[in-house]
């Protein structure tokens, strides 16, 4: 009896191991099925997926050359209006530099008008103060004044100078006599070749100050006179000067 059971047990074990590799083998088989399905499935879907896809591609082609236009569109239009804001920034500069000049040559013809006007401004205060200098000087010559004349013996006498209202004459007269006017000594100024400072003839002596002195020299001799000072001696000097200038009327 024990041999018996001892001998079935391995006949079970066996058959345990037989229906545990049939149960495996089935399991593997279940197993390689479900993936083949799982693969199926999968693939199906990727391939629909593939399909949906390219049938949505195939959708947007059309979209997309239509923004690609719009694009091209909206460049075109975008360089249009650059090369008008050149245009326009160009004709702004011309503007600009046309205005520029303009206004650059305004004020030269106004610095130019302004210089004209100065100078007329000028010539009007110079004529003014010139007629005013021939007044002053035509009246010095013909009120005459009292000068030291030193004479051809040397000696210096007080006599009175002047110069005729015509402006032709050079004359003086002694400042003693007092019952004629009529000048001692008449000069015509068309003899008068020159007029100098100082005292030019040789042993004369001033009376105060050689600075005080001049000297008309004539065709025929000299007159040499000697004034108070030498503000009066410039205002003489400079009326004899002006008689030669040819100036005077």
């Amino acid at each position: 009896m024990q041999q018996h059971q001892h001998q079935q047990i391995p006949v079970h074990g066996h058959m345990n191991g037989k229906t545990n590799t049939k149960n495996q083998n089935a399991e593997v088989s279940g197993q390689k099925g479900s993936n083949t399905k799982e693969v199926s499935v999968g693939s199906g879907s990727n391939n629909s997926n593939i399909s949906s896809g390219n049938n949505n591609n195939s959708g947007t082609h059309q979209p997309l050359a239509l923004d690609t236009k719009n694009e091209e569109r909206r460049t075109s239009s975008i360089n249009r209006s650059i090369v008008q804001s050149m245009n326009v920034t160009l004709e702004e500069q011309e503007r600009l530099e046309q205005e520029r000049e303009a206004e650059l040559e305004r004020r030269e013809v106004e610095r130019r008008q302004k210089r004209e006007r100065e100078m007329l401004q000028l010539e009007k205060k110079a004529k003014e103060e010139e007629a005013t200098r021939v007044v002053r000087i035509r009246r010095l010559l013909t009120m005459g004044a009292v000068f030291y004349k030193h004479g051809r013996n040397k000696r210096a006498e007080r006599r009175f100078v002047f110069v005729d209202k015509r402006l032709r004459e050079i004359a003086w007269r002694s400042t003693t006599t007092k019952k004629t006017k009529k000048p001692t000594k008449v000069f015509l100024l068309a003899d008068v070749i020159g007029v100098s400072q100082g005292l030019v003839e040789a042993g004369t002596k001033p009376v105060q100050s050689e600075k005080y002195c001049l000297t008309l020299r004539l065709t025929t001799r000299t007159i040499q006179l000697e004034c108070d000072n030498e503000r009066h001696r410039n205002d003489w000097l400079e009326a004899f000067r002006w008689l030669l200038s040819g100036t005077c009327p």
